[in-house]
């Protein structure tokens, strides 16, 4: 772990009494990949970013839309017809400067999947569509990938965890 201005970033989470430097260095390490840059996406990568994971990987093919504003907190109106995952990782390094942000203005396909996908520690399926859905769950499953499942329906947040530990 970095020492000194980067150290007590994260302060308040080495307080913890379950939380060491030992667990910070493996967020640090951690590679994820979040697919879907909206409500959900947004607010997501902002928390991982803030939390120490050392890599998030992107992938979004929409641009911002003015409409997005009020619920997608990484936009401003100066990000209106811009990729949004553009936007974002400008967004995001302004957090934690030396994080590792890749992205992908490109909506989640199965090359992209197959290129992706192995190189992650974790998935998080933020996406607003099924195909999307079911292609994240057959990489996932092909690679061995645990990934968490994120959807909104009306006002409320829905998540699961998928292929963890052997599990479902």
């Amino acid at each position: 772990m970095a020492e000194g201005k980067e150290k007590r970033f994260f302060d308040r989470q080495l307080r913890l009494p379950d939380f060491t430097e030992a667990d910070l260095m493996i967020l640090g390490s951690a590679k994820v990949l979040v697919i879907g840059i909206g409500g959900i996406g947004c607010t997501l990568a902002d928390q991982l970013i803030r939390v120490g994971v050392g890599s998030l990987t992107l992938v979004d093919g929409d641009k911002v839309n003015y409409s997005n504003l009020a619920r997608q907190a990484l936009f401003t109106p100066q990000d209106v017809g811009k990729p949004k995952v553009e936007s974002a990782r400008k967004h995001l390094a302004g957090i934690i400067p030396n994080t590792g942000l890749i992205t992908h203005n490109n909506y989640f396909i199965p090359e992209l999947a197959r290129e992706l996908v192995p190189k992650h520690d974790l998935v998080v399926d933020c996406s607003d569509n099924f195909p999307t859905r079911y292609l994240v769950n057959d990489a996932c499953l092909e690679f061995d990938k645990p990934f968490v499942f994120g959807g909104i329906d009306r006002d409320m947040i829905q998540w699961a965890v998928f292929n963890y530990n052997n599990g479902p």
